[in-house]
């Protein structure tokens, strides 16, 4: 029927981010800490002015142990003390990889679930490259960096790492006769 009410929903309104939960994440006064379940596998974690993607320090992650192999470093919230359960949350970093060393690939994991993994890669050399995600956290925030294949003393570097929630904005709704 021509003459009877429609109504029209807008959802116009930002998708504001809430405040930044990743402590010192451009690494200028320190290395960037989540939680203090942050932790490393066969790696060391410190802050480096050798490169950085904006300021004058990043955070640089070198294989500690010998032989051929990954190396692992954590950042993650597993109690829920940081982040909530039901809440999206957008995860983002910058990896720089550089050239002339046997590690050619490091892999970004994603676990908001407490299993669904979600993996991202990064294998571009000499160039900061963006890993970005969103995610409704359930159990657990983790994100892992992972280098495959390395060797000792190989290393890569992350910047201005970022976890914020993503604020939903309010829906209007309009009735036109």
């Amino acid at each position: 029927n021509p003459r009877s009410p429609q109504t029209s929903v807008y959802d116009g309104s930002p998708k504001e981010l809430g405040s930044e939960l990743m402590t010192n994440g451009d690494n200028e006064s320190a290395v960037a800490v989540f939680d203090s379940s942050d932790s490393a596998n066969d790696c060391s974690y410190a802050q480096s002015s050798d490169i950085a993607y904006a300021g004058s320090y990043s955070a640089k992650i070198i294989r500690t142990t010998s032989g051929t192999g990954s190396f692992i470093y954590h950042f993650q919230d597993t109690d829920l003390s940081i982040v909530k359960a039901n809440k999206v949350y957008v995860v983002s970093y910058w990896v720089y990889i550089p050239s002339g060393q046997t590690l050619v690939k490091v892999e970004s994991f994603q676990d908001m679930n407490g299993g669904a993994i979600e993996t991202q890669e990064v294998t571009a050399t000499n160039t900061w490259t963006q890993v970005k995600w969103y995610g409704t956290v359930s159990s657990k925030l983790e994100v892992r960096l992972r280098a495959d294949e390395g060797e000792q003393g190989d290393y890569f570097y992350v910047d201005n790492i970022s976890i914020k929630e993503v604020q939903m904005g309010n829906h209007g709704t309009t009735t036109f006769y």
